[in-house]
């Protein structure tokens, strides 16, 4: 604060001391997206409340090691904490570690590539078999085009 505080400061050195806290740009390519399953937490309390309780309650080592290579944390109705990690070594050990958030430990799911992926539930008959499946979705895409 400091910095800004004093009014001889070229704009340069302004904006590097403003900009010194920012999380270095890193290409979409290498970042992981990653989800603390915490449904409960997410119903009760706001995402400020929680990241407060990471940071300031007893949390593994390994989370400890990762705060710096972690970012872009926001809360998911119903699901729970989805935030970034720019580290893939790191992004396996974070797989399954259980964090506690507001005196609750909930898990970091394994990292999967297809998280991103949508998933539908279906009621199907007994005698349904999966080629039957296969096929009503090819045809429906092929529709669609």
């Amino acid at each position: 604060m400091r910095t800004f505080q004093t009014g001889d400061l070229p704009a340069i050195d302004r904006r590097l001391a403003a900009t010194a806290s920012l999380p270095t740009p890193t290409p979409l390519e290498e970042t992981f997206n990653m989800l603390i399953a915490c449904k409960s937490a997410v119903a009760t309390f706001p995402l400020q409340v929680m990241l407060d309780s990471l940071a300031t309650t007893h949390q593994p080592a390994t989370w400890a090691t990762a705060k710096g290579v972690c970012r872009d944390f926001m809360r998911v109705k119903n699901i729970g904490i989805s935030f970034n990690c720019t580290d893939r070594d790191m992004v396996t050990r974070l797989g399954g570690l259980k964090l506690n958030i507001c005196g609750r430990p909930f898990p970091i799911r394994e990292y999967s590539e297809y998280s991103h992926l949508y998933w539908i539930d279906l009621t199907l008959a007994n005698d349904t078999q999966a080629e039957d499946v296969w096929t009503y979705f090819d045809n429906l895409a092929s529709h669609q085009s």
